[in-house]
């Protein structure tokens, strides 16, 4: 008896437990039926560790373990071109914004520069340590002193590229004609505190205009080797959907 009413406990509990409000996390066919594979590219003989899609969206370069960079075809599943560069592993990959040089970063602590078009080495680029993150944008940030940088390795008249400074991430835009530079830094998301801010390449710049939101700053112009810098009389707090436009002329 005592048996058989344990046994009524348990199924009862176990009722209890199955049914009810509660509900169980689930991926049906319906709900992923846009998740499809479109292709398959074989060709690496070690592992992929890098993939860039190029600015138009026509080329997908990967790159991995094998020391070699391939160039794909997504719409007709075909490989363009392949070659190799690096002495060991690559680890990442980035085309620049108009997709005319591919960069590739590896763990012999090189980056480089390729003509995508037809694989010819551009330029090489050593670091003290391997290169596991790469970006064009030359970016660099030093929360202690508020100071923010960018040297974009490629395009400088023209470049645009995405930003992360630890409190708050955003996109920085340059425009650069014979003599004259402007640069747009958005903040998207959290807060950015600055005191300084290196342009590169500014050129011999003379005049200096910049403003938060469209309100004038105080500022005045320095140099540090290649770059010019932008140093503000006050520190200058930035927090999501701020924009600080820079204008110099005699650039």
């Amino acid at each position: 008896m005592l048996c058989r009413l344990a046994l009524l406990l348990m199924l009862i509990l176990l009722l209890i437990g199955c049914g009810g409000s509660q509900s169980y996390p689930v991926v049906a066919v319906d709900n992923a039926s846009s998740v499809t594979r479109v292709a398959i590219f074989s060709g690496h003989s070690g592992g992929v560790n890098a993939v860039a899609w190029s600015p138009d969206g026509k080329m997908l370069a990967s790159a991995g373990d094998d020391h070699t960079i391939y160039l794909w075809d997504p719409g007709g599943g075909k490989e363009i071109r392949h070659w190799s560069g690096h002495t060991l592993p690559i680890t990442s990959l980035a085309f620049s914004p108009d997709g005319k040089t591919l960069a590739s970063g590896g763990r012999d602590k090189a980056v480089i520069l390729w003509d995508p078009a037809n694989g010819q080495q551009l330029r090489t680029f050593s670091d003290s340590d391997q290169v596991l993150t790469l970006a064009l944008s030359g970016f660099y940030y030093n929360a202690a002193r508020g100071s923010i940088a960018f040297a974009p390795a490629t395009s400088a008249d023209d470049f645009r590229c995405f930003f992360s400074a630890g409190t708050g991430w955003g996109n920085f835009e340059q425009q650069r004609s014979r003599r004259a530079l402007s640069a747009d830094l958005t903040l998207d998301y959290g807060r950015l505190q600055l005191r300084q801010l290196g342009l590169q390449p500014a050129g011999a710049a003379r005049t200096l205009n910049a403003s938060l939101n469209g309100n004038s700053l105080i500022a005045r112009l320095g140099h540090a080797g290649e770059a010019t810098l932008v140093e503000f009389e006050s520190q200058v707090e930035l927090s999501a959907g701020n924009r600080l436009r820079i204008e110099l002329t005699g650039a």
